[in-house]
């Protein structure tokens, strides 16, 4: 690997969503895409598809096929079973571009359209939803390293502290995600090499029980949510709906049902004063112990 300081990409697509209720006119659309960088220079082909088009229109082999449309949610849990998502799948021919290079770094972001500020990460598969990474969404990936190392020293002396005056809270914080891990300074990227067959963690396919995976190796939050959200004692390990053989690969969606309406009094309540009153409530009675236990140990030197 590269340093990582100097991970940059030699490739990007750029995918962009509006509000509109349309993606694509119902006829096909054909452009094309040119590759430059990573010793690129040529132009590919490209087709368009959406769910009127998908199975009426020849594909061609060597372009790049791009679906925009609702699918099924493919995240194998349940509270993510019976739901639909608006998807962007695009397919790349192997022969134009890993036949070149046949080791990968993958990574994807979000940013708003109006000034570019990236809000959202994703590299390696179940990384950046665990909290302790939650920092890494607003970066590149070349900033990764730095910005764990910062943050570590800070919760370093947050894990103190609670240790210190409510050692419960820092026992939570160690099992929570707060407190980063030795094995954790590294860049959010995805490796896949063709070097080795498809399957996480070099790449991912759909059906890969990424959580069972992670939990092997030292993170296991996932997993245990994915006893706690089902309500049978097995946790599901495959998707409600069988997955497609042939692209997009994402199940159909789910016919259509109303919402709820996330803007309900209870979640304006929940969002806007019960938890900044439960922040509160915890940081007077933390001030409290550590006020408590101040004059303890001014009172034993006094003694002394």
């Amino acid at each position: 690997m590269v340093e990582p300081t100097g991970i940059r990409p030699d490739i990007s697509f750029v995918m962009a969503l509006d509000n509109s209720a349309r993606f694509f006119p119902d006829a096909m659309q054909t452009g094309k895409l040119k590759i430059v960088g990573a010793g690129f220079d040529h132009t590919l082909p490209v087709q368009i598809f959406d769910d009127n088009t998908l199975g009426r229109q020849a594909r061609d082999p060597n372009a790049v096929w791009v679906y925009a449309g609702v699918r099924d949610d493919p995240f194998i849990f349940p509270k993510f079973f019976n739901a639909n998502i608006i998807t962007m799948v695009i397919s790349l021919p192997k022969t134009a571009i890993l036949s070149r290079h046949p080791d990968w770094l993958l990574w994807a972001n979000s940013k708003y359209a109006g000034n570019g500020e990236q809000i959202d990460h994703v590299g390696r598969s179940n990384r950046t939803q665990l909290g302790r990474f939650d920092i890494l969404n607003t970066k590149e990936p070349s900033q990764h390293l730095r910005a764990l190392h910062e943050a570590q020293r800070g919760r370093e002396q947050v894990q103190d502290f609670f240790k210190e005056v409510a050692r419960p809270l820092g026992n939570l914080n160690q099992l929570s995600g707060f407190v980063l891990r030795s094995y954790d300074f590294a860049p959010d990227v995805m490796i896949f090499t063709t070097r080795y067959p498809p399957g996480f963690p070099n790449g991912r396919r759909l059906e890969d029980d990424v959580a069972e995976t992670t939990c092997q190796w030292g993170d296991c939050p996932l997993h245990e949510n994915s006893y706690i959200d089902s309500s049978t004692f097995q946790r599901a390990i495959v998707n409600d709906k069988p997955f497609l053989e042939d692209f997009p690969y994402l199940a159909e969606h789910w016919p259509w049902r109303p919402q709820p309406f996330v803007g309900s009094p209870w979640h304006w309540f929940r969002t806007h004063l019960l938890w900044p009153i439960v922040v509160l409530l915890v940081g007077l009675y933390l001030l409290r112990r550590a006020w408590r236990l101040a004059c303890v140990r001014l009172r034993a030197k006094r003694s002394d």
